[in-house]
C-alpha cells in the first residue's frame, strides 16, 4: 500500500523571495524587511544588498531607504515613492519603475539595462557610471540629473526632459531623442554620439545668452579744449583700471576652473574606486555561493550515502535473523503436521466407535499437550535442557478478547485500495467465528471515529482483557523526524491534523488497562512502530509467564518501505493472506512471536517488503507476548 506520491512535506517550508537570506558583504535590517512586507511602507530603512528579484513592491514607499547593492531585477515598483534613496551598485534589470519617485536619488553604478522607467521622477537623481541601454525612459524627468558615463544605448528618451541635465562622456549610439528636451550644448553634443530622432525644433534653447546689441551714440557736441584736453588726461587711466579689473576676473575664473577640475577629478577618481570595489564584492560573493553551494551538495551525498548504507546493513541483519530462524520455522512446521496427522487419525477412530468420547478428548488432550512442550523446544530452547511436560492451559485465566479492525479503500485525497476492507472482513470473521474475540469492524474509516474508537477502547477494558488492533490502509513516513502515520479516508496530504500518529497510538497503548495489547499493521512505513523483530524462548511453563506479563507488541507488514496491496492471486494482500493462514492452521494457541515466524517467510517470497515483530517502543511493555487462544 505504497504512499511514494505524497511529497515529504518540507517542514522546510520555503519563503517569499522578500525574506531571502543576507549576502556576505551586506547587512540589511530584517526588521524592516519585514515592516516593508507588512506594511509596504519603510521610510529610510536599512535594505543594503537585501535580495528582492521579482519583489511585488507597487507604490511602496522607501523614501530615504538604503538599497545600496539590492537585487531588484525584474521588481514591480510602479508609482513606488524612492526619493532620495541609495540605489548604488543596485540589480534593477527589467524592473518595471513607470512613475516611480527617484527625485535626488543615488544610482551611481547601477544596472537598469532593459529597465522601464516611463514617466519615471529622476530629477537631480545621480546617475554616475549607470548602466541603462536599452531602457525605457519616455516621458520621464531628468532635469539637472547628473549623467556623467551613463550608458544609454539603444534608449528611449522620446519626450523627455533633460534640460540642465549634465551630459558629461555619456554613450547615445541608437538612442532615440525624439522631442526630447535638450539644452542647445547637449544637442549639438547628442548628434556627434550618434543619437537618433533629434529634433532641433524642439529643444530648449532657453539658456543661450542672446548678443548683446550694440549701443548707439550721439554725437556729442564741440567741446571746449581744456574739457577735450582733461578727458584725453583722464583715458589712460582708465583703460588700465578697466584692464586690471578684467585681469582679475579672468584670474578669477581660470582658479575656479582649476578648482572645477580637480574637484571633478577627485569624484572620478572617488566613483572608480567605489565601482572597483563594487565589483570585488560582487566577485566575493560569487565565490561564496558557489563555494555554499558545492558544500550544501557534499552534505546531501553524504547523508545520501548514510541512510544507503544503514538501509543495506538493517536488510543485512534482517536476512541473517531470517536464515537463523528457517531451521527452527520448518522443524515446528514439521512437528505440525505430524501432530494434526494423528488429531484426523484419533477422530476417525472415535466417528467409528473404536473410541468412547472420554478416551478421545484424552487422548487428543494428552497429543496437544506433547506438541506444545515440543514446540517449546523447537522455538529456542537450549540443547541439552530436560524436556518438560507443558503444565495443562486448562487452568489459564487468559481474559477477555476485544478487537478492533481497520480497513480502509474509498479515500477520497489520495488513491484508493483494492483489498483493505476485505482484508478486514476476513480478518474480523475468523477472530470472531474461531477465537475468543468481541469484534468491532470499521469500514472506511474517517481520522474522528478513528481516535474516537481508540479513547472508547481506553474507557471501558479492564486489566485482565487482551486487545487486537488491525489496521489495514494507506501508511506514511515523515524521514526527518521518523514519524509514522496511518492515513483515514479523509487524510489530505496537507493536513497532517487528519492523520493518525504512531505516537496517538502509543497514547493510547500507554493509557488502555489490558495488560495485553498487539497491533497489527498492514500499511506502508509501519516499521516505525517496532524495536525489530526478535525471538523469545520459550520454557514449560512459557504460556504462564506471557499470561502474567504485560505485554505492547506490534506485527508490521514491512519496515520502513511501501508494502503491497495485492499480488494478483488473491483477493487479499500478501500479508493478510499469510495472516488469516497462519490463524486458521493454528490448533489451539499460538503467541505473537510464533505467528511472526509463521508469516514471514511466505511475505517476503510473495511481495518485495520484510515483516517485523517486536514490542512497540515506549509504550508500557514487560516482556510478555500476545497469545491467540482458539475456542474449544
Amino acid at each position: 500500500m505504497s504512499l511514494s506520491f505524497l511529497a515529504s512535506p518540507n517542514p522546510t517550508h520555503r519563503r517569499h523571495a522578500l525574506l531571502a537570506g543576507i549576502q556576505e558583504g551586506y547587512a540589511y535590517d530584517t526588521l524592516d524587511l519585514k515592516t516593508l512586507k507588512t506594511k509596504g511602507s519603510c521610510p529610510n530603512c536599512n535594505l543594503r544588498g537585501a535580495k528582492l528579484k521579482g519583489a511585488k513592491l507597487k507604490g511602496v514607499n522607501l523614501e530615504g531607504a538604503n538599497l545600496q547593492g539590492a537585487n531588484l531585477q525584474k521588481a514591480d515598483l510602479k508609482g513606488a515613492n524612492l526619493e532620495g534613496a541609495n540605489l548604488q551598485w543596485a540589480k534593477l534589470q527589467k524592473a518595471d519603475l513607470r512613475g516611480a519617485n527617484l527625485e535626488g536619488a543615488s544610482l551611481s553604478l547601477a544596472n537598469l539595462v532593459g529597465a522601464n522607467l516611463t514617466k519615471a521622477i529622476l530629477r537631480g537623481a545621480k546617475l554616475i557610471w549607470t548602466d541603462l541601454q536599452g531602457a525605457n525612459l519616455q516621458k520621464a524627468d531628468l532635469r539637472g540629473a547628473q549623467l556623467k558615463g551613463t550608458k544609454l544605448q539603444n534608449a528611449k528618451l522620446q519626450n523627455a526632459d533633460l534640460r540642465r541635465a549634465k551630459l558629461q562622456e555619456v554613450e547615445l549610439r541608437g538612442a532615440n531623442l525624439k522631442l526630447a528636451k535638450l539644452d542647445s550644448g547637449d544637442l549639438a553634443m547628442a548628434q556627434e554620439e550618434g543619437a537618433i530622432g533629434i529634433d532641433p525644433s524642439g529643444s530648449d534653447v532657453s539658456s543661450i545668452t542672446p548678443p548683446k546689441e550694440v549701443a548707439t551714440t550721439t554725437p556729442t557736441p564741440p567741446k571746449t579744449k581744456q574739457r577735450a584736453r582733461k578727458a584725453k588726461e583722464a583715458r589712460p587711466a582708465a583703460g588700465e583700471a578697466e584692464r586690471k579689473r578684467k585681469a582679475k576676473e579672468a584670474e578669477e575664473r581660470r582658479r575656479a576652473e582649476a578648482k572645477r577640475l580637480k574637484e571633478e577629478k577627485t569624484r572620478e577618481a572617488e566613483m572608480l574606486a567605489l565601482k572597483q570595489i563594487g565589483e570585488t564584492l560582487l566577485k566575493q560573493q560569487a565565490e561564496v555561493a558557489k563555494k555554499t553551494a558545492e558544500l550544501a551538495r557534499k552534505q546531501e551525498e553524504e547523508q545520501r550515502l548514510a541512510k544507503q548504507k544503514l538501509k543495506e546493513e538493517q536488510q543485512r541483519l534482517a536476512d541473517r535473523k531470517a536464515q537463523e530462524n528457517s531451521q527452527s520455522f520448518f522443524t515446528e512446521r514439521d512437528v505440525v503436521a505430524d501432530t494434526k496427522q494423528k488429531i484426523i487419525a484419533l477422530k476417525q477412530l472415535y466417528d467409528s466407535g473404536l473410541l468412547t468420547e472420554n478416551e478421545y478428548q484424552t487422548q487428543k488432550a494428552l497429543l496437544l499437550q506433547k506438541f506444545l512442550g515440543l514446540q517449546s523446544v523447537t522455538s529456542g530452547g537450549a540443547v541439552g535442557q530436560d524436556k518438560k511436560k507443558f503444565q495443562s492451559i486448562s487452568d489459564i485465566k487468559f481474559g477477555q478478547y476485544h478487537a478492533l479492525v481497520i480497513g480502509n479503500n474509498n479515500y477520497k485525497h489520495l488513491p484508493k485500495l483494492k483489498t483493505a476492507v476485505d482484508d478486514a472482513k476476513a480478518v474480523a470473521a475468523i477472530l470472531e467465528k474461531e477465537y475468543r474475540f468481541k469484534v468491532t469492524l470499521m469500514l472506511n474509516a474517517n481520522q474522528r471515529d478513528t481516535v474516537d474508537a481508540f479513547d472508547e477502547l481506553t474507557e471501558t477494558l479492564g486489566y485482565e482483557d487482551n486487545l487486537l488492533i488491525y489496521y489495514a490502509g494507506h501508511g506514511w513516513l515523515n524521514e526527518e523526524s521518523g514519524q509514522g502515520y496511518w492515513l483515514p479516508v479523509d487524510a489530505q496530504t496537507n493536513r497532517r491534523s487528519r492523520w493518525v500518529s504512531n505516537s496517538t497510538l502509543k497514547d493510547t497503548l500507554k493509557t488502555v488497562q489490558a495488560k495485553h495489547v498487539m497491533v497489527v499493521a498492514d500499511s506502508c512505513f509501519s516499521g516505525t512502530l517496532v524495536r525489530g523483530a526478535s525471538t523469545n524462548l520459550k520454557g514449560g511453563d512459557y504460556w504462564r509467564r506471557m499470561v502474567e506479563k504485560r505485554a505492547r507488541v506490534a506485527l508490521v507488514s514491512g519496515g520502513l518501505e511501501p508494502v503491497a496491496d495485492a499480488d494478483g492471486k488473491s483477493t487479499h494482500s500478501p500479508f493478510a493472506k499469510a495472516f488469516i493462514d497462519a490463524l486458521r492452521e493454528n490448533d489451539v494457541i499460538i503467541d505473537g512471536t510464533t505467528l511472526f515466524n509463521k508469516i514471514r517467510r511466505p511475505v517476503m517470497v510473495t511481495a518485495q517488503q520484510t515483516p517485523a515483530y517486536s514490542d512497540v517502543r515506549n509504550a508500557g511493555h514487560d516482556g510478555g507476548d500476545f497469545l491467540f487462544v482458539r475456542k474449544n
